[in-house]
């Protein structure tokens, strides 16, 4: 990790745990309101497609926050919110 990230602490993994803590539990909570007899596969693929739907979500804030991020350090005027551009 430390060769990749930078870090070896892993404090860094501190919001990851909680937001897969949180998921955890809401997925055990739906899961066992769930009938004994339901079909095992539709939990499957329900799983799945949770976990399709969580990267692409993830992917949608990474994008978001570098591009405020690159926004708020490019200087040029045409970068910033608002603008539109040389006129």
């Amino acid at each position: 990790m430390q060769q990749f990230a930078g870090e070896a602490d892993v404090a860094i993994l501190a919001p990851y745990l909680d937001a897969v803590e949180a998921l955890g539990h809401q997925e055990a909570a739906a899961l066992a309101k769930q009938d004994a007899e339901a079909d095992r596969a539709t939990v499957v693929v329900r799983i799945v497609m949770f976990d399709v739907i969580l990267d692409a979500l993830r992917f949608v804030a990474q994008e978001h926050y570098l591009r405020e991020l690159t926004v708020l350090r490019d200087p040029r005027p045409s970068a910033r919110p608002g603008r539109s551009g040389p006129a």
